[in-house]
């Protein structure tokens, strides 16, 4: 009965039409290429169907904490011949169980500015096809699909955006305790599932390898242990919440933190420095000056018991010191000096994905990669790609600063201001989930809408 209602329904919206023969086609294409990603996709879309059952808490939580937690991109077997099919696979599923709700909008004019960033990265990848890189496309159609579907979501909950950092937390504190267990030789991962294969990278010799837990590679560790680490860090300073919530959030705060330092992510480290001063700002903006005052004698008091215990060496070396390769460093800087001299032949719309390399290596850097994700759209997209980077980052900081204070928006602002930071210390879209993670952490800082049905009455 609930599919004839649904065809009826379809057969009188053109859009929904079009939308289930574009379904179809992607159905074909994944079962064609990834057969396995397909399975598993089915059989994760019967577990949303059972969650559906159980509230709206599990239909969101549960499926973003899985699809952000799977390292597909190290699974052969998932990702198939080319990266990003396991994601699109799971997106695609959850998508198309809000589509079978009646809920489903693809565009919203709030959500303008993400959008115009989806669509001009897809419009990049399609106008320089010949160039390759047609993966970026699948990793930015998997960013397309998990935003309409949050929205579709929070059509009917307002709490979504809640769900979506509880899934940040969750997902945070089991990869980084994974990555902690790893550290202290009391679990190898990657020798429990041997299709799984991570890419390790060396600190100094005596520091041993990067932590990477269930990541995949230890920079991804420190982006999913940032975000983790100041949404806990917002409800560990909430003097409203119950006293056992805020424990727990403490611990995830101590385990995110020794998970930071040990993946040698220093970018994800400034992130979560910069992160945690800014939720801590917002939630105690009305006495700004008093909150700076306690946040400079909380980190003179943590110096000082570092210290004192002998960790402080540890953490230096982790930080600054022994771990920190200067041919990382020069490589940045040899690519920032390239993209500056080459500037002025970048085309207009950019060289595409592909063209990056070439154009590089005619500037003459050695090492044709640019750690830098605003360097790279603007060589990939042209101008218009870091500006549209920066607008989307400053209207959604802008937005949840603006907001309420509410313990969503301060912590919409901080990982906004945290991520945005970090894209320009390493390639986070050529991670498959990268573009993703981008577009549900702009979607916690959206205008709050009331959810369908609910009127708004104001009193004169």
């Amino acid at each position: 009965r609930i599919m004839i209602d649904f065809a009826r329904r379809s057969l009188r919206r053109p859009m929904s039409l079009a939308l289930i023969v574009a379904v179809g086609a992607l159905s074909g294409v994944l079962i064609a290429f990834a057969p396995r990603a397909m399975s598993l996709a089915a059989v994760l879309l019967w577990l949303f169907i059972l969650l559906r059952i159980h509230g709206p808490t599990a239909r969101v939580t549960v499926p973003l904490a899985a699809i952000l937690l799977v390292p597909a991109d190290n699974i052969v077997q998932l990702s198939g011949p080319a990266k990003g099919l396991f994601p699109l696979a799971v997106a695609f599923v959850l998508t198309v169980a809000v589509v079978l709700g009646g809920n489903f909008r693809l565009f919203s004019w709030a959500d303008w500015d993400v959008h115009l960033v989806c669509i001009v990265s897809l419009a990049a990848v399609a106008l320089h096809a010949e160039s390759g890189s047609l993966r970026v496309g699948l990793y930015w159609a998997v960013a397309v699909l998990l935003f309409a579907w949050l929205h579709a979501e929070s059509a009917a909950d307002a709490m979504v955006p809640t769900h979506v950092l509880r899934a940040l937390v969750l997902t945070g504190v089991i990869t980084s305790g994974v990555a902690i267990l790893e550290q202290l030789g009391r679990l190898d991962f990657a020798g429990v599932l041997p299709f799984y294969e991570p890419d390790r990278s060396q600190f100094a010799a005596w520091l041993g390898l990067r932590a990477v837990g269930f990541a995949g590679h230890p920079l991804r560790l420190g982006t999913t242990a940032m975000l983790a680490l100041i949404a806990s860090m917002a409800v560990l300073i909430d003097t409203n919440r119950p006293t056992q919530a805020r424990l727990l959030h403490l611990t995830a705060v101590l385990i995110c933190g020794a998970a930071l330092i040990l993946s040698g992510a220093r970018g994800a480290w400034l992130g979560a420095a910069v992160g945690c001063a800014a939720v801590i700002a917002h939630r105690f903006r009305q006495r700004l000056s008093r909150t700076v005052a306690q946040l400079i004698a909380t980190a003179a008091l943590g110096a000082g018991f570092l210290w004192v215990s002998g960790l402080g060496e540890l953490v230096y070396e982790r930080l600054a010191g022994g771990a920190v390769s200067p041919h990382s460093l020069q490589q940045r800087l040899d690519a920032l000096r390239t993209v500056v001299d080459i500037g002025s032949s970048i085309p207009a719309l950019g060289t595409g994905y592909g063209g990056v390399e070439d154009i590089l290596y005619r500037g003459g850097l050695v090492v044709p990669n640019i750690e830098n994700e605003y360097l790279l759209s603007l060589v990939a997209q042209g101008p218009i790609g870091p500006l549209l980077l920066i607008l989307v980052g400053y209207r959604r900081g802008l937005l949840s600063w603006s907001g309420k204070d509410t313990l969503v928006s301060g912590t919409a602002f901080g990982c906004v201001l945290a991520l945005w930071l970090n894209i320009a210390t390493y390639n986070l879209f050529s991670s498959s989930i990268g573009a993703g993670l981008l577009c549900v952490i702009a979607f916690t800082a959206r205008p709050r809408q009331p959810p369908a049905g609910q009127i708004s009455v104001r009193s004169d």
